[in-house]
């Protein structure tokens, strides 16, 4: 029952999205696109994934198996949320790969109108990145291997609690990662959020 509700809430969410954007009622009745299943994204994610707040990351563009992965581990109560475990109860498996695969398809879009960012300490930070993490996060961040998320121009603010995160161990990651993490301190996390802000596409 508590599923059919969530489910319900998630297809009026869309439909009303639809309504706005002067989609017909016929047309919205019609079993869910991919990109009408991302609908549900964008209150928090911005338009196509496009993240306008400095909490919130930017998930268009990201690596589909990333973004796959990352979605299951919210609906398993793997990885620790406030919202997003209860929004993925309301999904399946062909579900949240469609989302995956339509949100590869967006272009990521920088938080290239962000303040705080500190020339200083992005500097150290990029020394850290090509010692540690250049392997997966390509391109300063701005790219990804398999399986890797980008990094580099995601907002501050949600780098730094992605960080602490990461170092405090409630956020689940590869094994690669972890042993890495564990190798820089408090103040390098900080200055790897710094250097990622920084970088523009």
């Amino acid at each position: 029952m508590k599923l059919a509700s969530t489910r319900m809430k998630l297809w009026l969410a869309g439909a009303g999205f639809a309504a706005v954007a002067g989609i017909a009622p016929a047309q919205a009745a019609q079993p869910a696109t991919p990109e009408m299943l991302t609908l549900t994204c964008y209150a928090c994610h911005g338009t196509r994934g496009a993240s306008a707040g400095p909490l919130q990351p930017s998930i268009g563009g990201q690596n589909a198996k990333y973004m796959f992965d990352t979605l299951k581990r919210y609906q398993s109560g793997e990885r620790p949320s406030t919202v997003m475990g209860r929004i993925m109860a309301g999904y399946s498996d062909p579900e949240i790969k469609a989302i995956a695969e339509q949100l590869a398809k967006y272009p990521f879009v920088a938080a290239t109108h962000q303040k705080g960012v500190d020339p200083a300490k992005a500097e150290l930070g990029k020394a850290l990145h090509d010692q540690h993490c250049k392997k997966c996060h390509q391109d300063n961040g701005r790219d990804f291997a398999e399986g890797a998320g980008i990094l580099g121009g995601q907002w501050l603010g949600f780098l730094k609690v992605v960080f602490e995160e990461y170092k405090a161990g409630k956020r689940s990651m590869p094994k690669e990662m972890q042993e890495r993490i564990g190798k820089v301190s408090d103040a390098d996390c900080d200055n790897l959020a710094h250097f990622y802000a920084a970088q523009k596409h």
